[in-house]
């Protein structure tokens, strides 16, 4: 059955975050110490682990939510830029980066 449905439905992929792989170099380091510090604050329960595990979630979703609303505003301003030069072509890849998948 499984594999009848597989056939017929396919599989769902993964919707791709543009913003994620152009911020990644940001990204990285936070999402890597927020990786580490709830195993630090399992292994040592402490009031300072737990401000560290706190400040670890607040820097990666500061730097998400950031990271994000850049990437919308160059996306926004290439487009732009695009429009009004006549660029018709990179215009609407803009537009289809903004719409994401359809």
């Amino acid at each position: 059955m499984h594999r009848i449905a597989l056939a017929t439905l396919g599989k769902k992929s993964p919707k791709s975050l543009g913003w994620f792989e152009a911020k990644s170099t940001e990204m990285s380091p936070v999402t890597e110490a927020k990786r580490a510090a709830p195993f630090e604050y399992k292994r040592t329960p402490s009031k300072r682990n737990l401000q560290t595990l706190r400040a670890a979630r607040s820097k990666v979703l500061q730097t998400a939510l950031r990271g994000a609303n850049e990437y919308r505003t160059e996306l926004s301003e290439n487009t732009q830029t695009a429009a009004a030069t006549g660029n018709i072509k990179r215009m609407y890849d803009g537009i289809r980066k903004v719409k994401g998948p359809a």
